[in-house]
């Protein structure tokens, strides 16, 4: 017996061993799942402002896990720099050095010279490196380099 009714899942008419071929299901989940981390932070990166390009300066931390000066400065800056006055001019984002060589970061296609080493501080204001703090002794001599790129926007 025929039927006419063509919906998925019924058989086909004047066929009732062969059913209509059921049209996948959109996998929303596996694409979200599918997500790296990586797009996850390029997300907040542009929602909160210090997208690559943007009109706000922004402090560009590339470190590794295994510098011990990008350790020290872990300690000292990096946990409480978000609550600085500093900050609120020249907040930080930061890029580990694996994903800055492989070009895995936002920033890949701005106009930045290469970083050689570990901790490196780049300000970054549309696309372009402004100026450069290379490696991490002290909290002191930190603050003199933050402050003075700070002050350059100030003069801007």
């Amino acid at each position: 017996m025929a039927i006419s009714n063509s919906e998925p899942g019924r058989p086909h008419p004047g066929n009732t061993d062969r059913p209509l071929p059921r049209s996948p299901a959109p996998r929303w989940s596996s694409w979200v799942i599918g997500v790296s981390n990586w797009g996850l932070l390029i997300t907040l990166i542009a929602v909160i402002g210090l997208a690559p390009g943007s009109k706000a300066d922004t402090l560009v931390y590339v470190y590794d896990d295994a510098c011990a000066a990008c350790q020290k400065f872990d300690r000292e800056i990096a946990g409480s720099y978000h609550q600085t006055e500093e900050s609120e001019r020249l907040p930080m984002v930061k890029i580990n050095l694996a994903d800055w060589q492989s070009g895995e970061h936002g920033y890949s296609h701005c106009q930045i010279r290469p970083v050689h080493g570990t901790p490196t501080f780049i300000q970054v204001l549309n696309c372009l490196e402004r100026d450069r703090i290379a490696g991490y002794t002290s909290d002191e001599l930190f603050w003199m380099a933050v402050n003075r790129m700070v002050n350059n926007i100030a003069d801007r």
